[in-house]
């Protein structure tokens, strides 16, 4: 759920034409399921802007949730695990 309101702020934000046919329509059908709508219409049209929002947010892994953290030490994973293990010579993960 949260991809697709990412996909919506996007969208939305930059008036995507299929966005607005979509979420700004009087048809019943396609209020009740904008999400559904606006997938398929983008795939039906295949509207370069609005797949490559999409597949941008996609590759996003973390989209919207960097929003929601309030603490300033967040560690990449396995940062805590290397430096314990570091003292005996070893990683558990290739440090780049």
């Amino acid at each position: 759920m949260l991809q697709f309101a990412q996909f919506e702020n996007r969208l939305k934000a930059i008036r995507n034409p299929l966005y607005v046919q979509v979420y700004e329509t009087d048809d019943p059908l396609v209020k009740e399921f904008p999400r559904v709508g606006l997938v398929g219409l983008a795939l039906e049209v295949q509207d370069d802007e609005c797949l490559r929002v999409m597949a941008d947010e996609f590759q996003n892994p973390r989209a919207g949730f960097m929003n929601h953290i309030y603490w300033e030490d967040l560690e990449e994973p396995g940062d805590r695990l290397n430096a314990q293990m570091k003292p005996r010579g070893r990683s558990l993960m290739r440090v780049q």
